[in-house]
């Protein structure tokens, strides 16, 4: 098996027993970390000098549909939800199986070059058995690590019709993909299930007791109040469950997923950008739920995860000041008017509870021993070293231009800010031969 030692980075662990190590080290032997410390001695077939640089878990993106990457600007004047359905959903019927392929290695790779090395990818595009099996294929060769869901609920039109694709058809050929797939590989089928207010309850619940007589993971849009009160009443919710958006529920609903072991996915930026309420960033916190960050649409944001963190922290300080002024108290006291979370607690919700997202919580997410070698390196030069919490400094001052080294599986995908064996002319061609054939 390969190694590869990192040597003397800031290494931010997020494993509260290892916690940040100053000048710490990080060995990999083959596809998972060996060992953490400091002063740690190969051999290795690979040293790699992270002096001056923050080494983190790679990033995981816990909501974005990859199939709209070469869509990029197209929903740039989203302001409700009703452009999303009027201008993106319809060009779905525009990729053809090697197009739709092509867009979602695309998006992986761009994902990789910004330090997101693991994503669950709500894959709601598929047309055809062959747009599935392209997918999944496109994920394999991109090295990144993936729970892709197949998508469910763009088999139905918006009055709730099956316009074309029976919905059986998706189900068996689902069955006969999770069937086909590939040991050896850091992808995972999953189902992106019906939206609720579409499809209607009863087959929500068809569709999730069938991920769970396949022993797959779902996920799904949680856009409506009271859908998680409904689905624990029905017994629907558990751990293998991920609700994204999640923006109207309670702080009861937050209890309800707590106790169930969730992770929800909040997509912050797009949600804004639909006028939906972010204060379940903060509740979330409060009531200790899981909570992960995605960015949606690439139609719409950029796949910068990082920038999505600065963000959403943003906004949990946002929203526990405008409580604090409503009750008078002015000015904010430390004492008297805590925070729902520090910036280290941001970073977790891209690691640590993202890695339970994906259903890998005991196996990724942070730097230790035992762990996927998914390692993130930033660099810090020339404008200083972390002062104080270097995963605060991540989440505040750090962006996608800063992501130096990239390794997922412990294989090294990006060095030295560059992609390995990637030829960035030749994926700028590939990116505007796609979008002139989609968007003609």
């Amino acid at each position: 098996m390969s190694s590869i030692l990192i040597k003397n980075g800031f290494v931010v662990t997020m494993d509260p027993r290892l916690g940040t190590l100053t000048r710490g080290d990080v060995l990999i032997r083959g596809d998972r970390i060996e060992a953490v410390g400091k002063d740690l001695e190969g051999p290795a077939d690979k040293t790699i000098d992270a002096t001056g640089k923050i080494v983190i878990p790679g990033l995981i993106d816990t909501h974005i549909h990859m199939w709209q990457h070469p869509l990029r600007g197209l929903a740039s004047e989203l302001w409700s939800h009703l452009i999303y359905k009027s201008v993106i959903t319809p060009t779905r019927d525009r990729f053809n199986a090697k197009d739709f392929g092509t867009a979602v290695y695309l998006c992986g790779l761009e994902m990789l070059d910004r330090g997101v090395t693991g994503a669950l990818d709500f894959c709601h595009g598929i047309m055809t058995p062959g747009h599935a099996r392209a997918a999944y294929d496109a994920h394999t060769r991109t090295g990144q690590r993936v729970l892709m869901a197949y998508g469910l609920s763009l088999g139905y039109s918006f009055d709730g019709q099956i316009p074309d694709r029976p919905h059986g058809a998706k189900l068996d050929d689902l069955i006969e993909l999770q069937s086909e797939q590939r040991e050896d590989t850091m992808v995972t089928l999953g189902v992106g299930l019906s939206e609720i207010e579409t499809a209607g309850l009863e087959l929500f619940t068809k569709e999730r007791n069938f991920a769970r007589d396949h022993g797959l993971r779902a996920t799904f849009h949680q856009n409506s109040p009271g859908q998680i009160l409904t689905l624990h009443e029905q017994g629907l919710l558990d751990g293998e469950l991920v609700p994204v958006h999640v923006n109207s529920v309670s702080d009861r609903e937050l209890r309800l997923l707590r106790e169930a072991d969730i992770a929800i996915s909040v997509t912050p930026e797009v949600e804004i950008a639909v006028g939906r309420s972010m204060s379940v960033l903060s509740r979330a916190f409060r009531e200790d739920v899981k909570l992960c960050i995605g960015t949606d649409t690439p139609s719409r944001v950029s796949i910068d995860l990082l920038s999505q963190l600065r963000l959403s922290f943003t906004m949990v300080q946002a929203h526990d000041a405008a409580e604090a002024r409503a009750a008078g108290r002015l000015p904010l006291s430390g004492q008297n008017d805590s925070r729902s979370a520090a910036p280290g607690d941001m970073l977790a919700t891209a690691t640590v509870n993202a890695a339970h997202a994906l259903g890998l919580g005991d196996q990724l997410g942070t730097l230790a021993p035992g762990k996927f070698a998914d390692v993130v390196l930033l660099e810090t030069w020339p404008y200083g070293d972390p002062i104080g919490d270097a995963a605060a400094h991540a989440v505040l001052f750090g962006s996608s231009r800063d992501v130096d080294t990239v390794i997922s599986g412990g294989v090294v995908r990006k060095e030295n800010g560059a992609l390995v064996g990637v030829d960035r002319q030749e994926i700028a061609e590939t990116i505007a031969d796609l979008r002139t054939r989609v968007l003609a």
